[in-house]
């Protein structure tokens, strides 16, 4: 099954080995959630979305970017699945609502992670759940101090531009490995696609995760340039960056109201909370 179907549904594990049913998330969400509506804050391009679709819960996506334009449509014409582009935090949305909320790699990217959590204690029903993830670790790579000081708009522009033309260079560095030079020009270019989506894609290391199937479907070298670009924009302009570790985020939830909370992960936290 891919990545995003086992951080949801699949047991935890962090040893390093891939193996169906289990994940460095490892949320154990059923399969069958119909009769329950399910809020997706952040989805991004929708990784998780269609999991979540197919539970059968009537699902609100809610996301302040424009990335949920590149849905598809076959994405957005599903009966149970509902998008909204907007702030969580700006009180659109019905109080004691959800069933469930899934918060996947989203608040550590809000301005006040207190705050957030407290809208989700608000939107969620009683004694219903809260399922969320945060960096543990401090997110500060070179360029950063840069391309946080460039407005969206601008960066989307430089990113469209650049990404699709030094990507290739890129991966032919990597390939290559020319020692010193290699070693120089790897550092400049880390900012263009810094998680290495192109690489790993072509190599076959992404297999599990949905650029990874398209890939395999189809080899369209332009449709996973455009899942780079995305990928590259959402990863070096994000104007927040929290962290917090497994402490802090225990007590900013029970801060928040929460009865109960459950932290668990090595490469970051991740959490359960009960209203």
């Amino acid at each position: 099954m891919p990545f995003y179907y086992n951080a949801i549904h699949g047991k935890y594990s962090e040893d390093g080995i891939w193996k169906d049913g289990y994940s460095p998330f490892g949320f154990q969400w059923p399969t069958d959630l119909k009769g329950e509506t399910v809020l997706e804050v952040g989805p991004g391009t929708g990784n998780c979305t269609e999991r979540l679709i197919n539970t059968g819960a009537n699902l609100v996506c809610v996301d302040m970017s424009n990335a949920i334009d590149t849905f598809t449509e076959e994405l957005l014409t599903q009966p149970n699945i509902n998008v909204i582009q907007g702030d969580i935090n700006g009180s659109i949305l019905q109080t004691e609502y959800f069933d469930r909320i899934w918060l996947f790699q989203v608040l550590q990217h809000t301005p006040s992670p207190p705050d957030t959590l407290k809208t989700m204690y608000q939107l969620l029903k009683k004694q219903r759940m809260l399922s969320l993830t945060s960096y543990k670790g401090y997110f500060n790579p070179w360029y950063y101090r840069f391309t946080k000081r460039v407005d969206d708009k601008t960066a989307w522009k430089l990113i469209s531009y650049w990404v699709p033309k030094l990507v290739p260079l890129k991966y032919r560095l990597q390939k290559t490995r020319i020692p010193a030079l290699s070693r120089v020009l790897l550092k400049l270019l880390q900012p263009v696609d810094p998680r290495n989506i192109y690489l790993n894609t072509l190599e076959g290391h992404s297999d599990d995760y949905i650029h990874g199937v398209l890939w395999k479907r189809n080899h369209d070298k332009n449709l996973l340039m455009k899942y780079v670009i995305l990928n590259t924009f959402d990863r070096i302009t994000p104007q927040y960056t929290n962290s917090a570790n497994h402490k802090t985020i225990e007590q900013l939830t029970l801060n928040a109201g929460f009865s109960s909370v459950i932290t668990w992960g090595r490469g970051g936290v991740r959490a359960t909370a009960t209203k």
